[in-house]
């Protein structure tokens, strides 16, 4: 071991020129290809390589689960019963809520009790009628009759009171003013009338002239229409009092303003022609009194009159029908006779199909398997048609609703991958794609946007709820075997592409074509490198 150390330093002494030299050509050479390394200002160098690249989208969407629905009944009514609660699921056609039905299932019974009625009447048609059926028809015609007398005799009493009560009503109505009223006017049945005392209110003391003066015009004309009709047809009648109550009416209103003049007078001191005050007020109360007293009992006789014509009416047309019943009773069924019947049925039938779909729409039904999201109404309350009820979320498969900026969707094709990030699930990363594109944009804030829809083809996260954000990277153009380099290689000069390549130790500037960018930060190049070429980045 000793001999070989001595043999090797004696060697290293006899050559040392040359191994000085070789070192030095074997240090030019690594300073030549590696010198980069060594350098304080070391250059940034990337290899231009194939490799796949995509362009990408970023986007935030919202997943659904289908469109919410809103429910409502077609008909207003007050709700009776509330079924569900917020978060019940609930199956296609389970009642969700109903409206007191009540009134529908009473008219639904009497409807089908009058098509029971119409269709005996149609078979006891067909069939003929025996003679004691006849004599049924028989007397019903004679109760009819005898009603209709008894009818017509109250309509006639009924006449002569309210023509007794209207006369009467004239009469008291020209005491009230004529002896009581103008004792305290001057000239009362002038076009000088006025209150014979002193109010300070001018414009009310000139408004009771006047309407004196119209009162004594309505007194007259109401005298000489009684002058002349001495007996009243119905028709005439009718007319008379209408204007008489507008008269009474009209005077009654003229003693109210009267009053409040009077009101302000003191009881003790005198006017009018020594009137005292308090006699004036109980002047014009006992005015108002019997007034008012005329109005109310010709209204009410008038109305007994009305309702005794009503039951005439009524009277006559119950006998039109009998005496009809017995000719049909007597000659057998006539077709013309037949056939009202049967449009009868047809007409109450079709009121119960229709009672009977306002039953069924008074229920509130699911469209859809779903699960319930909103209650809007309770117990008790009044509704209108078509007011949103319940609000339903259908049991469809999650989906993602994404709007996107006019300026990229042009890029985005149904059937584009995409990668959903869930911000409720920040570990977990899934594939979907867009399933669809509406074809009509939407302005948001003043700004138009596409709705589109993205489908996962990874299974969702449990857990998952409508609402909640999702990240999306839609890659929208992806290509293979690309040369790529990173895009911060490029700079631009006189609005061209250019890079730094390195070749030999020496730095040219290259021209180049770019294609698609994609987020990561690289960048396609269509034209100017070739795979392997070194470039340096800035």
């Amino acid at each position: 071991m000793k001999s070989f150390k001595k043999s090797f330093l004696i060697f290293i002494s006899e050559h040392k020129v040359y191994l000085l030299v070789g070192l030095i050509i074997l240090g030019g050479f690594v300073w030549y290809y590696y010198g980069d390394l060594f350098s304080n200002n070391q250059e940034s160098l990337v290899v231009v390589k194939r490799e796949q690249i995509s362009r990408e989208l970023f986007e935030t969407g919202t997943v659904k689960r289908g469109d919410n629905i809103n429910l409502s009944f077609l008909v207003a009514g007050v709700i009776s019963d509330v079924k569900v609660e917020v978060g019940d699921s609930v199956k296609r056609g389970q009642v969700l809520a109903e409206l007191d039905k009540r009134d529908l299932s009473i008219r639904i019974t009497q409807a089908e009790a009058g098509l029971t009625a119409a269709r005996a009447k149609l078979d006891n048609l067909l069939s003929g009628r025996r003679p004691t059926e006849i004599a049924i028809y028989e007397t019903a015609v004679e109760l009819a009759e005898n009603n209709l007398l008894n009818s017509q005799n109250s309509l006639k009493d009924a006449q002569k009171s309210l023509i007794f009560t209207w006369r009467d009503a004239y009469s008291k109505t020209d005491d009230a003013i004529r002896n009581y009223t103008d004792r305290f006017f001057h000239s009362p049945r002038t076009i000088g009338a006025r209150i014979d005392f002193h109010i300070s209110n001018q414009n009310l003391r000139s408004a009771i002239g006047l309407k004196r003066i119209d009162v004594e015009q309505k007194l007259e004309s109401w005298e000489e229409r009684i002058k002349s009709h001495s007996d009243l047809a119905a028709e005439k009648l009718l007319s008379e009092i209408r204007l008489a109550i507008d008269d009474l009416e009209y005077i009654e209103d003229f003693l109210n303003l009267t009053a409040s003049a009077v009101n302000d007078l003191s009881d003790d001191i005198y006017h009018s022609g020594q009137l005292s005050g308090a006699e004036i007020k109980s002047l014009t109360t006992s005015a108002r009194n019997l007034v008012s007293g005329a109005l109310s009992n010709l209204q009410s006789h008038n109305e007994a009159y009305r309702r005794a014509q009503g039951a005439v009416d009524l009277a006559e047309n119950n006998l039109e029908k009998a005496q009809r019943e017995l000719i049909l009773a007597k000659e057998g069924p006539r077709d013309g006779e037949v056939r009202i019947i049967e449009a009868e049925i047809l007409a109450i039938q079709s009121d119960i199909d229709l009672l009977r779909k306002q039953f069924n729409d008074a229920s509130l039904r699911a469209n859809q398997e779903g699960k319930i999201i909103t209650v809007n109404k309770r117990t008790g309350e009044n509704i209108s048609p078509h007011e949103s009820i319940i609000v339903l979320l259908p049991n469809k498969p999650f989906e993602i609703e994404v709007d996107i900026y006019e300026g990229e969707i042009a890029l985005v094709e149904i059937g584009d991958e995409v990668e959903i990030n869930l911000v409720a699930f920040p570990d977990q990363t899934l594939e979907g794609k867009i399933s669809s594109i509406e074809p009509m944009g939407r302005i948001i804030d003043g700004v138009v946007y596409y709705r589109s829809t993205v489908q996962t083809l990874s299974d969702w996260p449990e857990g998952l709820r409508p609402g909640m954000t999702a990240d999306l990277v839609i890659k929208v153009d992806e290509k293979d075997n690309s040369l790529v380099v990173p895009y911060r290689a490029l700079y631009r000069e006189n609005g061209l592409h250019k890079v730094k390549v390195k070749k030999n130790g020496q730095i040219e500037e290259k021209l180049v074509t770019i294609g698609i960018r994609d987020s990561a930060g690289r960048v396609e190049i269509l034209s100017g490198l070739e795979e392997g070429q070194v470039i340096v980045l800035p």
